[in-house]
């Protein structure tokens, strides 16, 4: 049950609930107490401050506790909230409880508005961001402050659709929820709001982003240096392969070498596994693939520096290099590449 009441104590606004229970003819907050709670409530209203909030616990006129939540605005205008202190189970109370507790530690706001429109609450810490106070939107409408564009979510909340959506503003990114609250008749009557700075959140996450493309460049860069391409005379491209080739490292050098092939025009590549120091089958098989691509682009594919340990495991794995011009070191590769070259 809420209500917005003058700075006299008069109910200007009241919810259905609350109608229900006190009926709709004129009401001031006073009156909400039976006779012997009216001077406790008076005096708790009276010592509320411009801007200060509290709450009160009374027997409530026709029976019944109630705790009353009041904020009093600048202009001594009050917005309470009335629960019913018998029907608040435990679950309802460690509720209210950890509610209270998100507001006070987390980057949200929380907010309701009725069905006309007019903010019925309106708190969180995150306000402060916004510079903006507790309860300082309380008694306002929602659709003259933000328009239709800006209300929209609102009001598909108050035809039962749920929304969210994603807002920078003045440097704070935050993410909106529009949420229906249906009474117990099961109808519509107010609907709530949750937005929650996520600004640490997007830092988080662009940083992130920068780190992995700095890693991805740094390892465009380690493949530049794992297996560089050399033009070591004209239409002569040079790649001295060094440790241990693995799949990973294969593919990249045929895709890699290939491309300049084309590029430069090469008419001839020389790889140099000098500095090889294993070779398995998978990768024997895509070194005479790639010398087989090579050989595709119109350019001759040349082996050189051969070890003995890489000699005898091409020889143990059965990999035929017989049609592959082999060389023992790189510079007799290059005198052959010269040679036919006419050089």
């Amino acid at each position: 049950m809420v209500f917005v009441a003058d700075a006299q104590g008069r109910v200007d606004q009241r919810s259905a609930a609350l109608e229900r229970r006190f009926g709709a003819d004129a009401l001031s907050v006073g009156a909400l107490a039976d006779a012997a709670s009216q001077v406790g409530l008076s005096r708790f209203l009276e010592e509320l401050r411009a801007g200060a909030s509290g709450e009160h616990t009374f027997t409530a006129a026709g029976g019944g506790k109630l705790r009353c939540e009041v904020r009093r605005a600048d202009d001594g205008a009050l917005y309470g909230a009335l629960h019913v202190v018998d029907a608040e189970t435990t679950t309802a109370r460690i509720e209210r409880r950890l509610l209270r507790a998100l507001m006070e530690n987390l980057d949200i706001v929380l907010w309701a508005v009725d069905r006309p429109g007019f903010f019925v609450y309106h708190d969180g810490k995150a306000l402060e961001e916004m510079d903006m106070a507790p309860g300082q939107l309380l008694g306002l409408n929602v659709f003259e402050l933000y328009g239709e564009e800006g209300s929209k979510d609102t009001v598909a909340a108050f035809d039962g659709v749920s929304a969210s959506r994603h807002e920078l503003r003045d440097g704070i990114y935050w993410n909106h929820w529009f949420i229906p609250l249906p009474n117990e008749e099961g109808v519509i009557d107010h609907v709530a709001g949750f937005s929650l700075d996520v600004s640490k959140a997007k830092q988080v996450e662009a940083t992130l982003k920068k780190q992995l493309e700095t890693v991805e460049l740094q390892q465009e860069a380690l493949k530049e240096l794992e297996v560089p391409l050399i033009e070591v005379w004209d239409k002569v491209l040079t790649v001295p392969v060094v440790g241990v080739i693995d799949s990973q490292r294969a593919n990249s050098l045929i895709d890699r070498l290939l491309t300049e092939v084309s590029r430069a025009g090469a008419l001839f590549a020389i790889l140099d596994l000098t500095g090889v120091e294993a070779l398995d089958t998978s990768t024997a098989g895509h070194l005479l693939k790639l010398i087989s691509s090579i050989r595709l682009l119109g350019a001759e594919g040349v082996i050189t520096g051969i070890s003995p340990h890489v000699a005898q495991t091409i020889v143990g794995i059965g990999v035929d290099l017989k049609s592959v011009k082999t060389c023992a070191n790189l510079r007799d590769g290059l005198r052959y590449c010269m040679a036919k070259m006419g050089a």
